[in-house]
């Protein structure tokens, strides 16, 4: 048996996830996202020529390391217990199951087809199944901003289109000359996408400000937010006996900010106690928006009794304006799976609860609305990494956006930080501000334009105060047409099957 497929696939596997905030550098990397260009081009060496079995494997072993090494932090969470090792190892061969089939059907179409098919797949896994998109290829590229800007019209779709298209490209000509012939083709189109894309997001960049429609000497519109980061270890947080000291920190850090804001922001679940019925700390929210002249937007399991008891569970956030009283709720409409609720709870019965609580959560839905300063929509933690949720958000009328989340699960992990990157792309898909606030953090704000504007450090107790320069509202086409430029791909992909070639694989 020849080894050197297997080398190659696994060396994509470590190329990729190397691509993300990793387990050797989880702190933003200055150099990961250029490896995603060059990543996948051992495994399409790998699947030169193979048979549709092989292509299968050596897909999957690709999947497996990225999704493993990209994913390592499942293993962080002490509250699985010895569950953490199946569920890390089940997770990784699920998503791993989409580079397989990826591998295994271009074997079917020309090399160039890969980027078609890659998108359909990362669609396929962000929507089966309740959804789970993330390592998207795209992502790795929050740090490159004219490229970011393609977002606003494809969506992250269409920057993970661009990466696998120029490494599709660079082997497809590599593959070529290896056979002793001559082909140009795959880096011309690379080239010329690259050429296109990059000339747009420049001059997106360099003309967003001046398209603004304001008048000389008039100041730009803005909303000001404070975020509070609470720094609240998971087994103290849900502790009772320190529910009041945590109620505490949080108004000590509110209060000890001296500039009026619109807008004070808790993380997820910053009151562990049930805010509509346990009127002393309510209370207490509501002396804190008095001190501060300030709305208050406070993270909060609710829930809805019946006469049996406990009727329904939510994941929430309740809005208390600047005289304390209640406002409104929002309630989270996409749970965690196995976290928030567990899936086929009948047939799996022997699994434990991992979040803490009585019951399973229950999903709110539609989109709320609320005020402060300007009108804002919440995303709660997981939502975030959902385009078309954040989507719906912007075409409700929001004006910005706010993130509340509790990653302290993850330690000092990759998550928060891959977790924090992906609002870059929420941003400019619909041209919003994302205002974040984080438990442990990272807290802070990314702008309109993807940068990420300002970030804690995470597991420091601290407040943060920023203003968002607010744009007119713009409707991108991406917020108009949402995932066309997936179906574009899926049409293309299924065509590329019929493509004639006079050799078997480009």
């Amino acid at each position: 048996m020849n080894p050197r497929p297997y080398i190659l696939s696994l060396l994509s596997g470590i190329l990729l996830f190397l691509s993300f905030p990793n387990v050797l550098d989880p702190v933003f990397p200055a150099w990961s996202g250029y490896l995603a260009w060059v990543a996948l081009i051992p495994l399409f060496f790998a699947i030169n020529k193979q048979t549709f079995p092989r292509a299968l494997l050596l897909g999957f072993i690709t999947g497996f390391i990225f999704f493993a090494g990209l994913l390592y932090w499942v293993l962080y969470i002490k509250e699985l217990g010895l569950l953490a090792w199946p569920l890390w190892l089940f997770l990784s061969c699920y998503l791993a199951l989409y580079v397989a089939l990826f591998a295994s059907l271009l074997r079917f179409a020309p090399l160039l087809a890969a980027p078609f098919l890659w998108v359909v797949f990362e669609y396929l896994r962000g929507i089966l199944l309740t959804g789970f998109p993330w390592g998207l290829l795209g992502y790795s590229q929050y740090k490159l901003a004219p490229l970011l800007q393609l977002a606003s019209l494809t969506g992250v779709y269409g920057v993970s289109f661009v990466v696998v298209l120029v490494n599709a490209g660079i082997a497809s000509f590599l593959i070529k000359i290896k056979e002793g012939k001559a082909a140009f083709l795959g880096p011309v189109l690379a080239a010329l996408a690259l050429i296109a894309v990059f000339t747009y997001g420049l001059v997106e960049l360099n003309g967003m400000e001046a398209k603004l429609p304001l008048k000389p000497g008039v100041k730009q519109d803005s909303v000001s937010v404070c975020v509070l980061q609470g720094n609240i270890l998971q087994d103290v947080k849900w502790d009772e006996k320190f529910t009041e000291e945590n109620f505490n920190t949080y108004k000590k850090l509110a209060l000890s900010n001296k500039t009026q804001v619109d807008l004070y922001l808790w993380p997820e679940s910053a009151s562990a106690v049930f805010l509509r019925s346990e009127k002393k700390y309510s209370a207490l929210v509501s002396d804190i928006a008095k001190a501060t002249d300030a709305p208050q937007f406070v993270g909060t399991p609710d829930a809805v009794f019946n006469k049996a008891g406990l009727d329904k569970l939510y994941v929430a956030a309740f809005l208390y304006d600047r005289q304390g009283s209640f406002t409104g709720a929002y309630n989270k409409t996409h749970l965690v799976p196995f976290g928030e609720y567990i899936p086929l709870r009948e047939v799996l019965k022997g699994f434990s609860k991992l979040e803490y609580g009585v019951t399973d959560y229950t999903p709110g839905s539609g989109t709320t609305i609320f005020t402060a300063g300007k009108r804002f929509s919440p995303l709660i933690c997981y939502e975030v990494i959902f385009p078309d949720i954040a989507r719906e958000r912007a075409n409700g009328g929001a004006e910005y956006l706010v993130n509340i989340t509790n990653d302290s699960w993850y330690q000092s992990s990759a998550m928060p930080y891959q977790h924090f990157s992906m609002l870059a792309f929420r941003a400019v898909e619909t041209r919003l501000n994302i205002a974040r606030a984080a438990n442990t953090g990272i807290s802070g704000y990314v702008n309109y334009k993807g940068e990420i504007a300002a970030a804690t450090q995470i597991f420091e107790k601290t407040k943060l105060s920023f203003a968002m320069p607010v744009i007119p509202k713009r409707s991108t086409l991406y917020m108009r047409i949402g995932d066309i430029f997936v179906c574009f791909c899926a049409v293309l992909g299924l065509a590329s099957f019929f493509v004639k070639r006079k050799v078997s694989h480009v």
